[in-house]
């Protein structure tokens, strides 16, 4: 993973979704990219894949 200041690291960079009522963890999405943007889709996709729900 690339950072500003420290060159190439390894390293993960974890996204994930709680359910807001149990706490629990309901979707997941690892990538060795510093950052944050387009992930949010992977996690959806994550979400879709351990619930079996198509809507949100």
């Amino acid at each position: 993973m690339d950072t500003k200041t420290q060159g190439v690291i390894q390293g993960y960079n974890p996204q994930i979704a709680v359910d807001e009522d149990q706490g629990i963890i309901v979707g997941l999405k690892m990538s060795n990219s510093s950052s944050d943007q387009k992930q949010f889709e992977g996690v959806l996709a994550s979400i879709k894949e351990s619930t079996g729900r198509g809507t949100l």
